[in-house]
């Protein structure tokens, strides 16, 4: 969606007031102007050495406040819009503030601002572009205008990091694909007034959303789902097969209606509750249910011969003479925290787990936390690939090598070993397609405990760093000087030095990420006097008084 410019205004000039750029249109002594990009050129390279040219995207950082109105000339001009990619590919954009004037926001107006972690839309937005939204990887919370009548295409694909997604009252339409690659999306409110929503913003749940639980919807009809032109019925049927492991709330007395119309039948179980008092928050499906219609009791009904489940993972032997195991892909998703112990009895016979094999959790959506033993010498290929949940990795002091590709959620990684060869898909190769990058875009953090030779350490040097801010390598700080010695790190990588009292730390804490709201639903500032319902990154709530 392009700002509609009404006729009754003509385009003046362009001006850049305050650092922002604005495009100014008056009608005698009545302005109004929007907001557009800087018109800073970036260039990025593919692997085959060919280029692709972004003319119009914005170098805007740091923290902006969008003012309601900018005096120019002596005529004030009031900011009604903000304009097709005006902050698109703001890399170092911390945070944005717009006022309650803005009324329109263009195609792609905030894409790929990956360092935004909360957005409000204004009330007053009755229109919104395109994937204005997509890309941003730490969008934890976003409040969508009261005056929507519509969810543009795309407008939450790839926000990696959302959790849970509200739609107004009064929209009724909600376009194709908007919630594309949410990988850690958990629910979806849908308002009574919805009654058609767009291919692939529900019939791709099943293979994208996997760590969806409930879907939440008031419309007592089942909105219309469009079907993607190049999908058939069979293909949905082959597709669908295992169903969703997903709840859909419904008004009480449409449950029938919605199990039995397209793409809503393919939910796993469907619940009804009273429109008066609201959804039940509270229901839950147990896990025999849930995951992947079997529960871990039934596991070893499921299992190859040669694939042993001992206390809800599978292993498989790799040396019987050296009494040696390795952790092994299975039937089984693994999911919440995961601990793997050194050792483990298989048959009377006591195995040193010392691998984990190619795809060990690939797909494991839900896993949060993995615990590896200090046995393991041995991590091959795509072991943690599309582990939405995983925010963080340590690997033991024997690990010599890893490859980490599609870590979607990860978000620091720790090693111990001093001698590592870490191969980071940072960023899926280089895309810069509609599609966006894959690979470890959340990627803030390594820390190398105990490297203090920087010629034992091979780090990638990352591709189209501008895509993300620098990613911060900490190291001891007696090799500090030494690592920055080395200018492809130094120039790609934020280098920090670890103290010495913390070189031998069996934990880094991560920072929390919060949101702080008022009692009236809306973000307010952390340090506003009054009552915070504060959400924290790991989506725990808590209430604070702040004076």
């Amino acid at each position: 969606m392009s700002i509609v410019t009404n006729s009754a205004y003509a385009t003046l000039d362009t001006v850049r007031i305050d650092g922002i750029r604005y495009e100014l249109r008056t009608d005698g002594e009545v302005g109004i102007c929007s907001v557009i990009n800087s018109e800073e050129k970036i260039v990025y390279s593919n692997a085959a050495d060919k280029t692709i040219d972004y003319t119009k995207y914005s170098n805007y950082s740091g923290d902006i406040v969008i003012p309601q109105s900018v005096n120019y000339n002596g005529i004030d001009y009031t900011v009604t819009g903000i304009s097709d990619y005006a902050f698109a590919h703001c890399y170092n954009l911390r945070s944005l503030s717009l006022p309650q004037t803005i009324t329109s926001i263009g195609y792609s107006a905030f894409t790929y601002c990956t360092g935004i972690s909360q957005i409000e839309l204004p009330d007053a937005v009755s229109g919104i572009g395109v994937s204005a939204l997509s890309g941003c990887h730490r969008l934890l919370d976003v409040k969508l205008p009261s005056n929507l009548d519509s969810v543009p295409a795309f407008l939450f694909s790839e926000c990696l990091s959302i959790r849970d997604i509200k739609i107004p009252e009064g929209v009724v339409y909600v376009g194709v694909g908007a919630f594309e690659k949410c990988f850690r999306l958990e629910s979806i409110h849908f308002p009574s007034t919805l009654n058609k929503i767009g291919s692939k913003s529900i019939l791709s749940f099943q293979f994208e959303l996997d760590c969806l639980s409930d879907v939440y919807i008031n419309a007592v009809t089942p909105p219309v789902q469009e079907r993607h032109p190049a999908v058939i019925l069979e293909d949905l049927d082959r597709l669908f097969a295992r169903k969703m492991p997903c709840i859909l709330h419904v008004p009480t007395g449409s449950e029938e209606d919605y199990a039995n119309a397209e793409g809503w039948n393919y939910f796993h179980t469907t619940v009804g509750f009273d429109v008066a008092s609201g959804p039940d928050y509270n229901f839950k499906l147990d896990d025999e249910v849930k995951y992947n219609n079997h529960s871990y009791s039934s596991l070893k009904s499921i299992l190859p011969d040669n694939i042993h489940e001992i206390n809800g993972i599978a292993y498989t032997i790799l040396s019987d003479e050296e009494r040696t195991c390795s952790v092994i892909v299975s039937k089984i998703l693994y999911h919440g925290n995961l601990e793997i112990p050194e050792k483990v009895s298989i048959d009377g016979t006591e195995y040193t787990v010392v691998a984990l094999t190619h795809h060990a959790f690939t797909g494991c959506f839900c896993l949060e936390s993995v615990k590896l033993p200090e046995t393991i010498v041995n991590i091959e290929s795509e072991v943690f690939k599309i582990c939405f949940k995983l925010d963080s990795l340590r690997l033991p002091e024997k690990v010599k090598k890893i490859t980490l590709t599609d870590c979607t959620s990860l978000r620091e990684l720790i090693v111990e070993s001093n001698e590592i060869d870490i191969n980071i898909n940072m960023f899926g190769g280089i895309s810069v397609s509609s599609n966006g990058p894959y690979g470890c875009q959340l990627l803030d953090d390594i820390y190398l405990l105990n490297a203090y030779e920087p010629s034992l350490v091979s780090l990638p040097v990352p591709k189209l760093l501008e895509k993300k801010p620098k990613v911060r390598l900490h190291v001891p700080e007696d090799a500090l000087s030494a690592f920055k010695a080395v200018p492809e790190w130094n120039t790609n990588y934020e280098i920090i030095g670890i103290p010495a009292g913390q070189s031998k730390i069996k934990s880094v804490p991560m920072p929390l990420e919060t949101v702080h709201y008022g009692i009236d639903g809306r973000v307010i500032d952390e340090n506003t006097p009054g009552l915070h319902i504060i959400r924290m990154r790991d989506g725990k709530v808590i209430k604070r008084l702040v004076k």
